[in-house]
């Protein structure tokens, strides 16, 4: 029994979509959430990625700046001197 909606439907299921905010949209409609919940799930799901994603960008540009090839590179020689 799945505790949110009391029914006799499994708690997971294998999602059928391989993009992620598809199976955030396919989830929130399994658990029978109103669709203005679905909406606000899928923009912080988006703005999460989006973020995620800069800030990956900005400390490969970080590293890149400062010709290391990790930034723990960086650390190390910081350490060592």
């Amino acid at each position: 029994m799945n505790r949110h909606n009391r029914s006799d439907k499994p708690a997971w299921i294998p999602p059928r979509s391989a993009r992620l905010l598809d199976q955030v949209r396919e989830r929130i409609r399994y658990l029978h959430y109103s669709l203005q919940t679905e909406k606000v799930y899928v923009h912080w799901a988006k703005t999460l990625v989006l973020w995620a994603a800069r800030s990956r960008v900005a400390a490969f540009a970080q590293t890149q700046a400062s010709g290391t090839a990790c930034p723990l590179d960086a650390l190390m020689d910081g350490a060592s001197s």
